[in-house]
């Protein structure tokens, strides 16, 4: 009589949902001037899906035995990802791992962070009830991004063309231009209507004759007086309180 081979068939355990090395919750938006690079963060994630892969090693036992298989998974799942604040945000590459293309080619469609922005199509059908605009928030989305073997986030990062970004002084940033986006934008703004308009016009004359142009970029929360004087110390310049307004 013939013996069965002692070859034993091996399955991968199967996961069941992305693999995350940290939580993106309670992370503030990044804030983005002029031209930088930014790592991108995971805010949504839907139909995670594992691809099963079977292979057979070797031949058959004898007297008929089959030959064991191998089965192992690979995943995808369509994403949403965080770039920046908007409104007006472009990207001119994409990082992912090791490879640099354009976020198009890496199967991405970008919202640029529009204050009226539109939900993306794939949630209003595929998940309604979890469909966000994500409203004045730059955002990458893809309805099947791979993750490969083991589920985990790849390491994404892009090159954005921010707020006031402008390709007169190679996408970079005027302080004076920064300084009222900061203070006074309706959705990013810090709520500070208070900056002289005689002396920030004479600030940003000052800048562009020196040559100061900047690219700041801000991910973390702390009080607005700290960005505001290293924009202002960078420049050469501080503030001072007269009656109502801030002087530069």
């Amino acid at each position: 009589m013939g013996g069965r081979s002692g070859a034993v068939s091996q399955t991968e355990e199967k996961l069941s949902q992305i693999q995350l090395t940290a939580s993106t919750f309670g992370v503030p938006y990044t804030l983005a001037y002029g031209r930088n690079r930014v790592s991108l963060a995971l805010l949504q994630y839907e139909d995670f899906t594992a691809t099963e892969h079977t292979t057979k090693s070797g031949g058959g036992g004898k007297g008929g035995g089959g030959a064991p298989k191998n089965t192992s998974f690979t995943y995808s799942a369509a994403v949403v990802l965080m770039v920046c604040e908007g409104p007006g945000i472009d990207i001119s590459l994409v990082y992912q791992d090791k490879a640099q293309m354009t976020y198009a080619a890496l199967g991405f469609t970008l919202f640029n962070g529009a204050i009226n922005q539109a939900t993306w199509s794939y949630l209003t059908t595929q998940h309604p009830t979890r469909a966000i605009a994500y409203p004045s928030t730059a955002i990458l989305v893809n309805g099947s991004l791979e993750l490969g073997s083991g589920a985990s986030f790849p390491q994404i990062s892009c090159e954005v063309r921010g707020l006031n970004a402008d390709v007169a002084i190679g996408y970079d940033a005027h302080p004076d231009d920064i300084l009222l986006d900061y203070c006074t934008h309706a959705v990013h703004g810090c709520n500070f209507p208070y900056l002289d308009a005689t002396t920030l016009n004479t600030f940003g004359e000052y800048c562009t004759a020196m040559g100061f142009n900047l690219s700041p970029v801000e991910k973390t929360q702390r009080p607005a007086k700290e960005f505001i004087d290293e924009i202002l110390r960078i420049c050469n310049s501080f503030a001072v309180k007269s009656g109502a307004v801030l002087k530069i």
